[in-house]
């Protein structure tokens, strides 16, 4: 039981998720980050809805580093799940709302390295 106008609002996703964990309130999450928690049964869906994600997501790391085999290998990787992501985010699924919206964009950007 939870009293009625006692919250807390935690504006970071991770600190959120470890809170909801931890038992100390409900959370939003994102199937990337709360997958793992779901499947060890850390934190359970109370219903099935999902809402695709509208905003863009950046890649970001120090330019000396975007050229080297891992990153690179991460880079493509991040852009091969987008494209099969691409190809299935219309497809009706029970409980899912569907949007037609712009698919979310996916963005590489390197920094200088801090001296």
């Amino acid at each position: 039981d939870l009293e009625r106008g006692r919250r807390h609002h935690l504006g970071d996703a991770r600190m959120a998720t470890e809170a909801a964990v931890h038992g100390h309130g409900v959370a939003l999450g994102d199937s990337v980050t709360a997958s793992a928690l779901l499947a060890r049964g850390m934190l359970v869906a109370p219903f099935s809805l999902s809402v695709p994600a509208v905003d863009d997501f950046y890649v970001v790391c120090r330019n000396e580093m975007r050229a080297t085999p891992i990153v690179q290998v991460f880079i493509d990787w991040l852009f091969a799940e987008k494209a099969g992501d691409d190809g299935r985010a219309d497809a009706p699924v029970a409980g899912r709302i569907v949007s037609r919206r712009k698919r979310p964009a996916l963005r590489v950007m390197g920094g200088k390295s801090a001296s």
